[in-house]
């Protein structure tokens, strides 16, 4: 019985509160070099008018994220629908209903370390190393691993191997 647990920096902090407006504007700035970006109308999600976004790969190839379409509450910027589409993969996530400032209990908040849990801290089982290859980064991994190849649009400025220590307790 383990609570994993982790300390958020100040950069981190800073990104989560940002307005719901700078975080949608940050993904479609994000994915605007390689997508192209289409207002397919207004819809509504959750009982809420919404714009449509579609985000086409530019080279109708894009193995990590494919093809995109977004719905954004007109009022708070909050995306309240996302369905990405990868090859025969799809993935859809969607609120069916949505408040703007709902009144909620300080009690919601609170988190009681259940009787008998262990607390992990989380920035303890990580383990990262910068390496100066893939080559060396195999040496590291020692069974093989997905990476992109560099290409003309795709630099690789940093490599990192991430390893995670053993968690003795599996969640099932």
């Amino acid at each position: 019985n383990e609570v994993l647990y982790f300390e958020l920096d100040e950069t981190s902090l800073e990104s989560l509160n940002q307005p719901m407006s700078e975080q949608a504007k940050m993904l479609l700035e994000m994915i605007k070099e390689s997508h192209t970006l289409e207002v397919i109308g207004e819809d509504k999600v959750a009982n809420r008018d919404a714009l449509h976004v579609k985000a086409t790969p530019k080279n109708n190839v894009d193995e990590l994220m494919g093809v995109m379409e977004v719905w954004i509450d007109k009022e708070t910027w909050f995306m309240l629908k996302s369905v990405t589409s990868i090859e025969d993969y799809e993935s859809v996530a969607e609120y069916t209903t949505f408040e703007v400032n709902p009144k909620l209990e300080e009690e919601l908040f609170v988190f009681e370390t259940p009787e008998g849990a262990t607390l992990v801290d989380m920035d303890e089982m990580f383990k990262e190393t910068k390496v100066a290859s893939i080559e060396e980064a195999r040496t590291y991994v020692e069974k093989p691993f997905l990476y992109l190849e560099e290409t003309d649009s795709i630099k690789l400025n940093d490599i990192v191997v991430s390893q995670i220590q053993d968690i003795e307790n599996s969640v099932n």
